[in-house]
This record gives C-alpha cells, structure tokens and sequence, in this order.
C-alpha cells in the first residue's frame, strides 16, 4: 500500500477541525499546523487572541520563510508514517507549504473545505475554546485570502461544501475517504 498525505484546507470555520475530529475517528492521525502557533504563543506567555496569534504566525513566515509550517511539521509526518498509511495535516496555508510537502511526500491529496461565510462566522464566534469576535473573523478572513489560501482551491484534488448538518458533512467526508484509499488497497 502507497502512503498518502491527505492535506485539509480551508478559511476558518469551515469545518478542517470537524473534518480533522472525523479522520481521527477513522483512525488516521491528523497533524495540526496551527499547534505550532499554540506552543509559540505559550513560549511567549501570550494569551490566546486573534491579534496575538496572527502577531505569531506573521512572525514565523517573515524570519523563516512562508513554508516554515510545513518544515516544522515534516518530521512528525514522517514518523507517523512509519506506522500509518495515511496522515492527514489540518491547515495549510500557503502555496509554499504545499509544494514543500510536495517535495517530500509524493503521494499527496487536497482536501478543500469551504463553507458560506455567515457559516463560518457564526462557528467561529460559538467554539467553546478559540471563540472570535465578528471583527476578527473578517480580520482572519482577509489576512487568510491574502497569504494566497483562496489560490490553493485551485490545486484541491477534492471539493467539499459544509453548509447542512455535521452529519451530511461526515457523510461527504466518508465518501472522499473511500474513493483515496480506494487505489491504495
């Protein structure tokens, strides 16, 4: 069986971590980029806001470049894939991520998730953890389209809406899921 690196996609609140919380579900081990962010903000003793954590992801890219994301997470893909056949990251952001992982993994799928804006506010504004107000959602928003996140549907291997219920999201996921492993048996 091929290994697969299953990439998922998205603006915030689109539903990655739903999508994330279903392939775990499955079996398949997601790596989280924004944890890097996570732990940076901790090492710094930032509170978790918006603002800080845009201050932290806007840092990183500009002193190491914009696909440090995805060499800080390559090792722990790697490692994973010592065990599984499929490992699936949760939030790329930059066409330079992409094709680092590219480089490394040649057997890769894109997931992208999109969801109508309304959506995705209103998720984002209701997480228990990680909650955003109305202006940093339209923050996010803008900053997300403008590191070229919108320019990454484009090379989606898969397109996904999440607009009805979590159960015709997982539906939808289900199907994907068995359309990849498919070729891989």
């Amino acid at each position: 069986m091929k290994k697969l690196l299953l990439i998922l996609i998205g603006l915030p609140g689109s539903g990655k971590t739903t999508a994330a919380d279903f392939l775990a579900s499955q079996k398949i081990p997601v790596v989280r980029m924004g944890q890097i962010t996570d732990e940076a903000m901790q090492k710094e003793k930032l509170s978790f806001s918006e603002t800080n954590e845009n201050f932290i992801r806007q840092g990183l890219r500009k002193k190491y470049g914009d696909d440090i994301y995805a060499h800080l997470t390559s090792s722990k893909i790697k490692e994973l894939f010592l065990t599984n056949f499929i490992v699936a990251v949760d939030g790329l952001r930059t066409e330079s991520e992409y094709f680092h992982y590219l480089k490394l993994f040649k057997n890769l799928k894109m997931l992208f998730i999109e969801s109508a804006t309304k959506w995705r506010h209103q998720r984002l504004k209701g997480r228990r953890f990680r909650s955003m107000s109305e202006i940093d959602t339209v923050k996010r928003d803008r900053w997300e389209k403008k590191i070229g996140l919108v320019k990454l549907k484009k090379l989606a291997d898969y397109l996904i809406a999440n607009n009805n219920s979590k159960k015709a999201f997982q539906a939808e996921l289900q199907e994907i899921l068995l359309s990849i492993t498919k070729p891989l048996s």
